[in-house]
């Protein structure tokens, strides 16, 4: 693909990025001494640096890369190191020989006379990170805006990573206008992503990826010794086919309505509930067959940073069995100071900690 063509792809994908990743890319070209601020102080080496304006960042990372070869390579790392918005998570049938395989590629390397975007999986690039495998796919999607007739070309990145500690496979991937999918409902169009790798994984590195049910979660919000992960928001399907979507309100204690204040009450009047045993087994029993015997199609939870810092706070939703393929979708919250892929990693990290509940 020629460089021009190329460039045209990142510049309508830039539209669909948000203001802190913009940020951060023109962060990244000004340690790589490419960009300067405006207003700077002017050298004899600024002949080749592209003015930074705050209020056009697409303009300044577009003449960046149009200006340096190495803008693009910077461009195309970052996809490895950025946070996505949606990730699924998988095990292995064969993780060794899945290891073996993933070994064969080789590792990133840029080369401006080889830059290619793909209709279809293929060819992957790959970074270790921790010890980890990350492959990133390439796909184009090409389209016309329906009312402006304008021709619009979108680099989308999928990410694969082979986490070596925990031995699960996880996806990334972000949002895609339906612009770009033919007609197909936003869910479908993810499924056919997943599909897709999971396709590949099979196809090129001989290696099954088995779903795997994260339902585990529900019941470690619950517990009181998980000091640092709170659930905010559950979605029920009752017993008795009614159903019941509770949120947290703007409370420090984060306690659901209705459940999670009933349970709090009899906790706090236990010795009161002591003294009628009756009444007791009967509210007991009511939050135990509520919380028990009720279907859990979709929980938000709050992963809390350790040092206590409420905008590093990761708010992350679980969907269960996501469009009935018995895997957990992961959707990730916007945060402007969690754009990182580390956001991430640390769910990752800590549902291979916690995998064996699920047996």
């Amino acid at each position: 693909m020629k460089k021009d063509t190329y460039v045209n792809y990142i510049k309508y994908t830039l539209s669909t990025y948000n203001k802190a990743n913009k940020r951060e890319l023109i962060k990244l070209y000004k340690d790589a001494n490419l960009v300067k601020e405006k207003n700077a102080y002017p050298t004899i080496f600024d002949d080749d640096l592209v003015d930074i304006d705050y209020t056009n960042m697409d303009n300044t990372i577009i003449d960046c890369i149009k200006k340096h070869d190495e803008a693009i390579e910077i461009y195309e790392k970052y996809q490895f190191t950025k946070a996505y918005k949606y990730a699924v998570l998988f095990k292995c049938s064969d993780f060794e020989k899945l290891l073996l395989k993933i070994d064969e590629i080789a590792e990133y390397e840029y080369n401006n006379t080889n830059v290619k975007l793909f209709d279809e999986l293929q060819q992957p690039t790959k970074i270790i990170y921790n010890n980890d495998s990350i492959l990133l796919f390439n796909k184009k999607f090409e389209a016309v805006h329906p009312q402006t007739g304008e021709e619009l070309l979108l680099h989308y990145p999928l990410l694969a990573i082979v986490h070596k500690e925990s031995k699960l496979v996880e996806f990334r991937f972000d949002t895609i206008k339906r612009l770009f999918t033919d007609g197909d409902r936003d869910q479908n169009i993810y499924v056919k992503l997943i599909d897709e790798l999971i396709n590949y994984f099979k196809t090129t590195f001989d290696s099954d990826l088995l779903a795997i049910n994260l339902d585990f979660m529900i019941e470690i919000t619950k517990e009181e010794s998980n000091k640092n992960i709170k659930l905010l928001s559950q979605y029920m399907f009752l017993k008795d086919g009614g159903k019941a979507q509770l949120t947290v309100g703007n409370n420090e204690e984060y306690v659901l309505p209705i459940i999670g204040e009933l349970k709090n009450i009899i906790n706090e009047l236990r010795e009161e509930l002591d003294k009628n045993v009756k009444i007791k087994d009967a509210l007991e029993q009511f939050v135990y067959e509520k919380e028990e015997t009720t279907d859990y199609p979709w929980i938000e939870v709050l992963f809390l940073d350790e040092e206590g810092i409420k905008t590093r706070n990761n708010h992350v939703k679980f969907t269960f069995n996501y469009m009935n393929r018995n895997y957990c979708l992961i959707t990730y919250y916007y945060n402007d100071t969690l754009i990182e892929m580390e956001r991430m990693n640390n769910v990752t990290r800590f549902i291979g900690k916690n995998i064996e509940r699920q047996n």
